[in-house]
């Protein structure tokens, strides 16, 4: 994968998130720690769809933390 593509998914999800959530978060800030809610990834979702036309399961991106870096490799792997 290329770094620089991943660097700019992750900086999209950032962006994302920042509308999203009630503070803008750091890189390594997990999304739910952040205030992030099951609304709230249900709207992100919807922008990663929009924006890149991936239509991501919510399973897909639960985990021990969702980081916009990890958001990221989702995302750039769905894309293929």
């Amino acid at each position: 994968m290329d770094t620089g593509a991943a660097g700019s998914t992750e900086e999209a999800v950032l962006a994302m998130w920042a509308g999203i959530l009630p503070a803008a978060p750091r890189p390594d800030d997990d999304f739910f720690d952040a205030g992030g809610q099951s609304l709230h990834l249900v709207q992100f979702l919807q922008q990663v769809y929009q924006r890149y036309g991936v239509d991501l399961e919510v399973t897909e991106l639960f985990a021990d933390e969702l980081t916009a870096s990890r958001a990221a490799a989702v995302i750039n792997r769905a894309m293929g």
